[in-house]
């Protein structure tokens, strides 16, 4: 690789942010989980400004819909295992969708543990961030920003491997009367 920057920690989230903002072709996110948050994180008795975000989270989640409204392909894949059991990511997937981003999930065989972003033709960051505000915001985290056209096409690659089993994500409604003998009946889906 031309050039590795490691990004741990606090430093993940300004070092994507400026990379989001800096595509210009493609962007391409794949998490195990992206949660936004209601209102920002406070320490005691500080009070949230007027259109605060509600955390680091919210605002790559923004930068992505700002990029899909510039002209970048903007693409999201996210983990929905075969139970349907954790919703982590349908509010963050929903709002992606409402504001024209596709996302998509993989196989529902597969739980996508991979956390990385593959930017253009020559960025990817990969490491052990989550976009969830306990690990961009306070935990330890390991993560690198690589700027080489080969890594990049490695990882598009491995993209393309990942869209040949994947599917819409869509947000699947449990209701009460499913049990768990009945959970190897298909799920319902919510269109």
């Amino acid at each position: 690789a031309e050039d590795v920057e490691p990004i741990t920690n606090r430093t993940f989230f300004p070092a994507i942010h400026e990379a989001l903002l800096s595509a210009t072709r493609s962007i391409v996110v794949v998490q195990r989980s992206i949660n936004m948050s209601d209102r920002p994180r406070l320490a005691a008795g500080q009070r949230a400004l007027p259109g605060q975000p509600g955390g680091e989270v919210n605002v790559l989640v923004d930068d992505l819909i700002t990029a899909h409204k510039r002209g970048v392909d903007v693409t999201v894949i996210l983990d929905q295992t075969e139970g349907f059991d954790d919703a982590t990511n349908d509010g963050t997937a929903q709002y992606l969708k409402a504001h024209g981003v596709r996302v998509m999930r993989d196989d529902l065989q597969t739980q996508t543990h991979a956390k990385f972003v593959v930017i253009d033709d020559e960025l990817v960051s990969v490491g052990s961030t989550n976009w969830t505000g306990p690990a961009l915001e306070s935990g330890n985290e390991a993560s690198v920003l690589v700027r080489s056209r080969e890594v990049n096409k490695l990882y598009r690659d491995y993209v393309q491997a990942l869209l040949e089993n994947a599917a819409p994500y869509q947000k699947v409604v449990r209701d009460i009367w499913t049990t768990p003998s009945a959970s190897r009946q298909p799920p319902k889906v919510q269109r």
